[in-house]
């Protein structure tokens, strides 16, 4: 099967990426990969940390395939994954999650 991808847009405070990227390593990166997701690429947007207007950071997960994603997804109400998104609300302004799959343009 396919993999799966997850893209999470996380628009950051204004003066809190770095705060925000040190929580997101230490806190839910290990819950990610306890739930199978692997990190498969990070960027910022603008390229350099702002003092006085959000950045955008930009996150990019992979999951092995549909199985995995249920699973994966099965996890979801975990009281420590939604403690981390409560923490992490406090420092972002905004967040959108998709889920993807390798498609053809026919």
């Amino acid at each position: 099967m396919d993999q799966i991808y997850i893209l999470d847009r996380i628009t950051v405070r204004a003066g809190e990426l770095r705060n925000y990227q040190v929580r997101l390593r230490e806190r839910y990166l290990p819950l990610a990969r306890e739930r199978g997701m692997t990190l498969a690429g990070q960027w910022i947007t603008p390229p350099i940390e702002l003092v006085d207007a959000p950045n955008e950071l930009v996150l990019l997960w992979s999951l092995p395939g549909t199985a995995e994603f249920w699973a994966m997804r099965s996890r979801s109400g975990d009281p420590e994954l939604a403690a981390w998104w409560e923490e992490s609300d406090s420092l972002t302004l905004e967040r959108e999650r998709r889920f993807m799959a390798p498609g053809e343009i026919l």
